[in-house]
């Protein structure tokens, strides 16, 4: 199809999902309407009808570089923040990328492209494996790599070793066991440490990376924002800190473009204990 007509098909078919088929309606309108208390049920729902459209369009997206690669979003991405840009550029050493769920988040390996270099993805692997399949081709189509979370510490020093952009995406609900809890939109919100640890360990910033739609659907923007100095210490309130940082990083950019998060995830399955009491102590590097 041409772009224009698969965009817009992607956008009916998110309809179909959203309004009609009604899938996970609840938990998108339930999290918008916690996360936004200002906003009217009119303007919630709207909301989430808006976040089910840009779903539908990044999945024809996805389809499209399966078949063209990433031939398919050239000359449709603007960046913001070159200065940022070339900082990640500079001496072409390795870098520390945080990423979210925001906009078109597939697209990221356009950064193999603007930066010639290799850029590794560290996810979590679904459990559904025709989808993980699917996923893993599209992202193999954009000469991208990937380290799984769970274990993928040591995979990681490897990827910065060699020079990589390792790229962490950190918006995702964490068992207890593996996350620690940080104020995500006013409610604690369990995430993955393993940034904040793998920053301290090699001493390397983290620079924020999204990719949102614009207005026209068929564009998008590259924001590359400005870097985050690695942690002075691993103990835990200093890693809970920058974790806390970067969350804030995330939420600042979902309150810019709330139509265009991933929503449907339940990002605050996992509640905080009633009693939590950590001790001062190291983190672990196991997983990411």
């Amino acid at each position: 199809m041409p772009l224009g007509l698969a965009l817009a098909f992607g956008r009916g078919l998110g309809t179909l999902t959203g309004s009609i088929l009604r899938l996970r309606r609840g938990v998108v309108v339930g999290q918008l309407a916690a996360c936004f208390p200002e906003k009217p049920r009119r303007e919630i729902e709207h909301l989430a009808s808006r976040v089910y459209r840009n779903q539908g369009m990044n999945l024809v997206e996805q389809l499209r570089i399966l078949v063209k690669g990433l031939d398919d979003v050239e000359g449709r991405v603007e960046i913001r923040g070159q200065e940022n840009m070339d900082k990640i550029l500079r001496d072409n050493k390795a870098a520390l990328i945080l990423m979210a769920h925001v906009g078109n988040w597939e697209i990221s390996g356009y950064t193999t492209r603007i930066t010639n270099r290799a850029t590794t993805v560290v996810v979590k692997v679904m459990r559904n494996p025709k989808v993980q399949e699917y996923v893993l081709k599209t992202r193999e189509r954009m000469n991208v790599r990937i380290i799984p979370h769970k274990g993928g510490f040591r995979d990681c020093l490897r990827a910065l070793d060699q020079g990589d952009l390792l790229a962490i995406v950190l918006d995702q609900n964490r068992p207890t066991y593996d996350g620690v809890f940080v104020d995500f939109f006013g409610r604690p919100a369990c995430t993955s440490p393993g940034l904040a640890v793998i920053s301290y360990k090699t001493q390397l910033p983290v620079y924020p990376v999204f990719f949102t739609r614009r207005e026209n659907h068929r564009d998008h923007i590259l924001h590359a924002l400005p870097p985050i100095e690695p942690p002075p210490s691993r103990k835990m309130d200093c890693t809970r800190e920058y974790t806390a940082r970067y969350t804030r990083v995330i939420e600042e950019m979902i309150r810019a473009y709330p139509d265009q998060w991933l929503w449907m995830h339940k990002r605050w399955k996992t509640r905080m204990p009633k009693e939590e009491m950590e001790p001062e102590k190291e983190t672990d590097d196991e997983n990411v």
